[in-house]
């Protein structure tokens, strides 16, 4: 989990007001003693850190406040406030425009993650719609072209480079010239990488700036430097125009809260943050959903906003066949593939209050069981896959046999995912009963949600909070799509059976040999 360390101590520290039967100037204090070593175990500055107490203690003042306040809601809401407002730079960064071609150079040390981080937002912006170019301008590190050919095939962008030139200025100009004139809408330019002492390599940045007028400068920082991304950042500021940052490598250090806050305080805007190795884990960054999903709290708005880029709001399929109450292994397949469609495991169950504090470890896990199952279920026939009931296959030995040799796995797999299939086409069974509306809504009056939140699985409505946690989580979603024409609740169907799939999945884990 991206900070998990940092968001589980100020999670602590907050439930520790719970347990106090009065909130006094010295339970205040303790919280503030805790925050102050969770924030330094992740590098960040002590000046900060002091200012972030100086202005809870203010907007708290437990003398001022009325007797029927509640305090533990009002300390809450200022210490979210005050660590939103530490990793906040207050600035908008720019955003390309359709009506133009819009080049990018990116900059920032060597080993920051730059040719890497360069060619995830060239998939990024591929991915929803963009025509997005590579320019290699680095010739000083040996192997940069090679490594931006290699990621830009495997993303599917298009590339440009010169082996048997020295001049990188003349290879980002060029680059950028042969894009324009192919309309692309997107050109990124990468650069050397170089360190705020090299000033040859300085002065070869603001020559390749000079040559391709970027509208953006982007600065690639790595999150494992800490509180030292305050020096670096303000040396590129005052030879280039850094419009936005990228913080990479935060899926794994302790140090990401010291970078972050750093990078926030020279007031350039982050964009967006690395948070693994794949092309697509780079995360467009807001610091008041970011802070709501460190402290464990999910990011609802952001889940609704990827299954609409990927255009998986439109369930209308699935619901007439859930009212039915059918619901095959097809179904169950899709539903999987569209997680995988949406970001890593990890990313996803982040986003999901009450199912985002996963070990690492089980993230992975229960992504590799994940994609397990997917190829499992493309060694089906039709006729398997659309069968009514899972027991066309589990009364088959042969039919067993030869869906774990096409798909290179134990027969244990089959019953593993049998177990997952089962619980969810029970619950459509059920779901048949169910008050849809005219076009397929969800029923929405509480009674009625709550025979819903009964036919989700046990675990997962206890990792959420029972039914009220149901219904809550309900509202969220409600509230994420804006709750303006249409059908707000139109995908949850599909959006719960993941989510319960997902717990499944997690259960499943192989126990580790000692």
């Amino acid at each position: 989990m991206v900070l998990g360390d940092l968001g589980t101590s100020i999670a602590n520290a907050l439930s520790k007001l719970n347990r106090e039967s009065k909130i006094d100037d010295e339970v205040l204090t303790a919280l503030l003693n805790d925050l102050t070593r969770a924030l330094l175990a992740s590098d960040v500055n002590m000046d900060l850190i002091q200012r972030l107490n100086r202005n809870i203690k203010n907007a708290v003042s437990l003398k001022d406040l009325p007797t029927n306040f509640d305090v533990r809601r009002v300390i809450e809401k200022a210490v979210i406030e005050e660590v939103t407002l530490l990793l906040d730079s207050g600035h908008t960064p720019k955003a390309p425009s359709r009506s133009k071609t819009n080049v990018i150079m990116f900059v920032g040390l060597q080993g920051s993650g730059k040719t890497t981080t360069c060619t995830k937002l060239a998939y990024y912006y591929r991915t929803r719609g963009w025509k997005v170019g590579l320019v290699c301008a680095d010739t000083f590190r040996a192997g940069a072209f090679d490594q931006l050919r290699q990621n830009a095939t495997k993303a599917k962008i298009p590339y440009f480079g010169k082996r048997d030139e020295s001049d990188p200025v003349v290879i980002a100009a060029e680059g950028v010239r042969v894009f324009k004139q192919k309309k692309f809408e997107i050109i990124i330019v990468d650069t050397s990488g170089r360190h705020k002492q090299e000033e040859a390599l300085f002065e070869e940045m603001e020559a390749i700036s000079a040559a391709v007028k970027p509208n953006e400068t982007i600065f690639v920082l790595d999150s494992t430097i800490g509180q030292a991304a305050e020096a670096q950042a303000e040396a590129f500021k005052e030879r280039v125009d850094v419009g936005s940052v990228i913080v990479t490598k935060l899926d794994g250090h302790a140090r990401g809260g010291g970078a972050l806050s750093a990078v926030a305080k020279t007031g350039a805007p982050i964009t967006f943050i690395g948070v693994g190795e794949h092309m697509n884990e780079l995360e467009k960054f807001n610091t008041k959903r970011f802070v709501q999903r460190i402290l464990g709290r999910g990011d609802i708005e952001t889940l609704v906003e990827r299954v609409k880029e990927h255009q998986l709001d439109d369930q209308k399929e699935l619901m007439r066949q859930i009212q039915k109450g059918k619901f095959t292994l097809q179904m169950m397949r899709e539903q999987f593939q569209n997680i995988l469609k949406m970001g890593s495991f990890g990313q996803i169950m982040q986003m999901i209050p009450g199912l985002n504090n996963m070990p690492k470890e089980s993230e992975q896990a229960s992504q590799k069981r994940l994609q397990s199952f997917l190829v499992m279920m493309d060694s089906m026939t039709e006729e398997e896959l659309n069968a009514p009931d899972i027991s066309f296959i589990e009364q088959s030995a042969s039919r067993r046999r030869r869906i774990c040799r096409g798909s290179g796995v134990l027969p244990h797999f089959m019953n593993e995912l049998i177990a997952v299939y089962k619980p969810f086409a029970a619950a459509a069974g059920k779901m048949k009963k169910m008050p849809f509306g005219k076009n397929g809504e969800m029923p929405k009056n509480p009674q009625q949600m709550g025979k819903l939140a009964n036919m989700m699985p046990q675990s997962f409505l206890k990792q959420i909070g029972g039914q009220q946690g149901f219904m809550n989580l309900m509202q969220k979603f409600q509230g994420a799509e804006g709750g303006g024409g249409g059908d707000p609740m139109g995908n949850m169907q599909s959006m719960m059976k993941n989510m319960g799939n997902m717990q499944k999945l997690m259960r499943k884990q192989p126990k580790r040999r000692r």
